[in-house]
């Protein structure tokens, strides 16, 4: 009876343990594949969160996605003269233009982080990076507030994209 019973301890532990090496290889797995998994549709639904639509063809040149401390995730394209064109003046006609916006101009400041109801912050202005459009929404509590920024490089046929959960 007792060797029936150390067998079967014996396959129970290799099972768990086998089982738990798994799960870890998956985890760590997920955590670097996620920037493999990301495409040219996906970029095209964060944008057109914030009703942005790019008319001309556009390569994905850098994808990060990281979730140890806060979620971010930023992503690099680069876009034709013609979207970038039409991009910067559209953010610089904005009505939530900001003329003179300090130089390191953060949304969120003076905003609530927690709200019941849906609300969305927004602010374009021009900086030594380029044309920026920020979004904040806070959320309900027990979630993190979503932040966003777009950037469109004056100097070069690029945008950038950073959204934070905090």
């Amino acid at each position: 009876m007792d060797f029936l019973y150390l067998d079967f301890m014996k396959k129970a532990v290799k099972f768990t343990s086998n089982l738990m090496v798994l799960i870890i290889t998956l985890v760590v797995f997920a955590l670097f594949i996620e920037d493999y998994l990301f495409f040219k549709s996906d970029v095209k639904a964060c944008l057109a969160e914030h009703n942005i639509e790019l008319l001309h063809d556009f390569e994905l040149e850098y994808n990060d996605v990281s979730s140890l401390m806060d979620y971010s995730h930023q992503f690099e394209l680069e876009i034709s003269a013609e979207d970038k064109e039409r991009l910067m003046s559209r953010f610089l006609s904005s009505p939530n233009y900001i003329k003179d916006a300090p130089e390191m101009f953060d949304i969120r400041s003076g905003k609530p982080r927690y709200s019941e109801k849906e609300i969305q912050f927004t602010a374009t202005y021009d900086d030594i990076r380029g044309v920026e459009y920020q979004s904040f929404r806070p959320s309900k509590k027990g979630h993190k507030p979503i932040w966003e920024i777009i950037t469109i490089k004056e100097k070069e046929n690029r945008l950038i994209y950073l959204r934070i959960l905090e």
